[in-house]
């Protein structure tokens, strides 16, 4: 059995399944964890997790905690898994007794009006069985943006949206959330921002290991 480390204030994986409150620890041997059958690899540190969303193979990045979370940003809103596993998941934490309110805002590359976004998060609440004022809440409100976020001037404008603490969900396929990272190193983050990223993490050791550095230099 490896050596195991944990350090707090930097990230988490969270898989499915475990309790929200409850940090994986991580091999200090090889920095990584095995969430169900995949590998998530190049992770050296983590942080208590974020109660908010449970999503198997995700890893987590913060900054500073002083504020609440308000804004959840999805890259890659219209992805079919974010219809089918993210949308649903984030309608069950509303609906649950640990449910907030929040501001939801979906970002992609294609252009989408509101009421057509507004309808797919409706759709996905629905499908995770979700329901009450929080849940309506959040539909009524939620946003869409047509951006590119590997531009570091559409990451300002998606930011300059967010009220409280950002958190930036990475629902992009790993090139293009490696680039987009890139692209956040080029602007000023908010106090507290949270990056969340979803597994494949980077292309393979090397680039995760790369991403990872990436990112602890972003929340640091």
């Amino acid at each position: 059995m490896p050596e195991c480390v944990e350090r707090p204030h930097r990230h988490t994986l969270m898989p499915m399944g475990r309790p929200p409150f409850c940090p994986i620890r991580l091999p200090a041997r090889d920095r990584a964890v095995e969430v169900g059958s995949n590998w998530c690899q190049g992770a050296s540190r983590i942080v208590e997790p974020i109660p908010h969303i449970r999503v198997r193979g995700v890893r987590v990045y913060r900054g500073s905690m002083t504020s609440p979370l308000r804004t959840l940003v999805i890259f890659g809103a219209g992805g079919d898994l974010t219809a089918r596993l993210l949308l649903p998941g984030i309608g069950q934490f509303l609906a649950s007794e640990r449910g907030e309110k929040i501001h939801l805002i979906g970002v992609g590359v294609d252009p989408l009006d509101e009421a057509t976004w507004r309808s797919r998060v409706a759709a996905s609440f629905n499908a995770g069985g979700a329901e009450g004022a929080r849940v309506a809440g959040v539909v009524e409100t939620t946003t869409y943006l047509q951006a590119d976020v590997t531009e570091a001037d559409d990451l300002r404008r998606i930011l300059a949206q967010c009220s409280g603490i950002p958190v930036l969900y990475f629902a992009l396929p790993p090139a293009v959330a490696i680039a987009s990272c890139a692209a956040l190193a080029k602007i000023e983050l908010p106090a507290g921002t949270v990056l969340a990223l979803e597994k494949p993490f980077g292309t393979d050791l090397r680039s995760a290991k790369a991403l990872n550095r990436r990112l602890i230099g972003l929340v640091p």
